[in-house]
Order: C-alpha cells, then structure tokens, then sequence
C-alpha cells in the first residue's frame, strides 16, 4: 500500500501481488495473490491517522497473506499426497501387470513341458510298437523258416524211403528175372540133350 503526495492528497490502493513458487518431489506450485480495491477516499487526515491506518492495512495483508500462505501449502500437501497415491496406485498396478505377466509366462512354460512330456511319451510309445511289431515279425519268420526246414526234412526222408523202395523193387525185379532166365537156360539145356540123345540112340525121352 502506497501513500502519494501530502496527507491532504486521495489515498489508493493499487495492485499488491505476490507470487510463491515452490517444487518438491517434481511437483511445481504457483500461487498468486491479488488485492484490486477501486475505491477512492477523498479524505483530509493528519500524518498521525495515515500511519495508524498504514499499520491496520499492513496488519491485514499480513494476515490475509499469511491465510494464503496457509492455503498454499495445504494445497500443495494435498497435490502431493494426490500424487504419492497416483504414484502408489501405478507402482500397484505395474506389480500386478508384471504378477499376471510372470503367472502368463510360467503357464506357457508348463504347458511347453507338458506338450514336450506327451511327445516324449507318445514318441517312446511309437518306438516300442515298432520294436515289439519287428519282434513279432522276426518270429514269425523265424516260424516260417523252422516249418519250411522241417517240410524240407520230411520230404527228404521221403524221397530216400522212395528211392530205397524203387531199389528194392528193381532188384527184386531183376533178381525174378534172373531166375526166369536161369529156369529158361536150364531147360534150353535139357532140350538140347534131348535131342543131342535122340540122334544118337534113338531113345525117346520125355523132357521133363
């Protein structure tokens, strides 16, 4: 608040502005205070009246000041306790994203296990189907080899039963035709003295 001139001049209040800035913790602050009187006093006092009023108007900024002040500062703490709990509200969330992220990624990498485990077992599967098949296939030739060796044998005692008989026939065979001819030359021979006896004697024998 300004005086101008002489007591005996018109007193005025002009603009009084003060600004307080302030940053704490990133959050910047600005407060303005501004008191605007247009009214104009028209009035003839002494010094000793200007100074008392001077030290009533000082008395009153200063207070209303100081109630800014005040004002200011709660403002400020309520901004900053807004902000501490947006703060803590996005570090709240940021844990459970990486939570749900790391829940996300172990059940991916149990179902990756599970997945690897079925095929691992449906592979070892495969394999002992396949190794009992070939076992089975293997036997069953083995079978077969055994059944055409036995057939092999059988046939082969066959055929020397065969031939034995075949042998034994022919030399029962050549052996009656042996003695047919024996028979047929006995009595060739006995035919031939015959009639070697009847040129010579005359006698007449019965062949036999």
């Amino acid at each position: 608040r300004r005086v101008h001139g002489h007591p005996s001049s018109i007193m005025s209040e002009k603009v009084i502005q003060k600004s307080t800035r302030s940053s704490l913790g990133g959050v910047a602050f600005e407060v303005s205070f501004e008191d605007q009187e247009n009214q104009q006093h028209a009035v003839t006092c002494s010094p000793r009246r200007v100074a008392v009023e001077g030290k009533t108007a000082a008395a009153t900024t200063a207070e209303e000041l100081a109630a800014r002040l005040q004002e200011a500062e709660r403002r400020r703490l309520a901004g900053l306790r807004e902000q501490t709990e947006r703060n803590v509200e996005h570090i709240r969330r940021f844990e459970e994203r990486q939570v749900l992220e790391q829940e996300e990624r172990d059940r991916l990498t149990s179902e990756q296990a599970l997945d690897t485990e079925v095929k691992e077992k449906r592979r070892q599967q495969l394999l002992e189907e396949k190794v009992n098949s070939a076992k089975k296939e293997a036997a069953k030739v083995a079978r077969a080899a055994q059944a055409r060796a036995l057939a092999d044998e059988e046939r082969e005692q066959r055929r020397v039963l065969l031939e034995r008989d075949l042998e034994e026939k022919e030399a029962r065979r050549q052996e009656a035709l042996l003695q047919v001819k024996n028979k047929a030359a006995e009595h060739l021979q006995r035919a031939e003295k015959v009639r070697e006896l009847r040129k010579s004697g005359g006698v007449h024998v019965v062949a036999e």
